[in-house]
C-alpha cells in the first residue's frame, strides 16, 4: 500500500497538443474547497497546495475527499500563562535641571546690592533676545548692571542656549555701555 503523499498527487491536464494527464504542483484551492476541506487540514496532511492555479478537476477533488482529519496524540497544552516580570524599585536620577536650580539659589544669597543708578536693560546687548532675559530673570539678573557682576562660567552651566563665549561677550558689551 503506497502512503498518503504518494496517492495524494495532483494531477493536470498539460497545455500541450496531446492534453495528457501529468503531476502536478499541487491542489489548487478551488479544488480544495469544492472537496470541503480547510488548507489547514491539507497541510497537516503535508500535501502541496498550488495556489497559483484556479482550475478545478473531478479527478482531484474525489482525491481530496478521502482526507480524514488527523487527530493528534498526547496530551493538551497547558494554556499560556504570563510570568510576572520582576519590578525593581524605582530610584530617582538628580537632573541637570535641579542642579542649576540649586546653582542659582547659591548665586542669589551671594548677590550684592546694585547701586541705585540707570538700570540698562538686557536686551540692549546685542544677540540677547526676550526668550534669554527671561531665562536670566528667572536667575535674579534683571539688568546689564547686574549680568556684569556674574560669573559667565557659572551662568553658562545655569542657562540652557547661552555658552560661556556669548555670556563673556554680553558682559564686555555691558561694560562699554556703562562706561567702565
Amino acid at each position: 500500500m503506497t502512503s498518503t503523499k504518494e496517492s495524494l498527487k495532483a494531477m493536470v491536464i498539460s497545455p500541450s497538443r496531446k492534453h495528457h494527464l501529468r503531476e502536478g504542483n499541487g491542489f489548487s484551492l478551488p479544488e480544495i474547497k469544492e472537496a470541503g476541506k480547510t488548507i489547514y487540514l491539507v497541510k497537516q496532511h503535508g500535501i502541496k497546495i498550488d495556489y497559483n492555479r484556479s482550475s478545478v478537476h473531478d479527478f482531484n477533488v474525489k482525491k481530496l475527499k478521502t482526507l480524514e482529519p488527523i487527530e493528534r496524540k498526547g496530551p493538551k497544552r497547558e494554556p499560556f500563562v504570563k510570568k510576572e516580570k520582576k519590578r525593581t524599585p524605582f530610584k530617582p536620577k538628580k537632573s541637570k535641571e535641579k542642579d542649576r536650580e540649586e546653582e542659582a539659589e547659591e548665586i542669589e544669597q551671594v548677590e550684592e546690592e546694585i547701586p541705585e543708578g540707570e538700570l540698562i536693560s538686557l536686551t540692549e546687548l546685542d544677540g540677547l533676545g526676550p526668550k534669554t532675559e527671561e531665562k536670566f530673570k528667572e536667575l535674579g539678573i534683571n539688568s546689564v548692571n547686574e549680568l556684569v557682576k556674574e560669573n559667565p562660567s557659572e551662568l553658562a552651566k545655569l542657562i540652557y542656549g547661552a555658552s560661556k563665549d556669548s555670556i563673556k561677550d554680553w558682559i564686555k558689551q555691558g561694560n562699554e555701555l556703562l562706561g567702565k
